[in-house]
């Protein structure tokens, strides 16, 4: 009978410990599965990343080359008094006038003040 009782008891022992067991693997497996799909989505931003960083610097190079471009038709004047609620076009086309040269307006595509290093 103590034989029978020993037996029953080490076979509950070990069903437990197969279902604590069972449980704990199962939960393992689970985290590497969790892992592995975060391993995945870290690979797949870094690539994301290179792959963006890589557009950035060649729109960076293009603006560079298009604010070149733009800078080749630009005119600068310097020294000329600011006023209040000025019209800056008409400020040029009083230029023009000034030295005798006519303007086409419509060749300008944007007037505008630089602010002062120094007000």
């Amino acid at each position: 009978m103590v034989t029978k009782e020993f037996n029953h008891t080490i076979n509950k022992l070990e069903s437990d410990f197969t279902v604590a067991t069972d449980f704990l693997q199962k939960g393992q497996d689970d985290l590497l599965k969790e892992l592995e799909v975060a391993n995945n989505k870290i690979k797949a931003l870094e690539l994301e990343r290179t792959t963006l960083k890589s557009n950035i610097e060649s729109l960076d190079r293009r603006l560079m080359s298009v604010e070149e471009i733009s800078r080749n038709h630009n005119v600068e004047i310097q020294m000329v008094p600011e006023k209040r609620h000025e019209n800056l076009l008409h400020l040029i086309q009083k230029l023009y006038d000034t030295v005798n040269v006519t303007l086409d307006t419509n060749c300008i595509c944007a007037v505008r003040r630089i602010a002062k290093i120094n007000p």
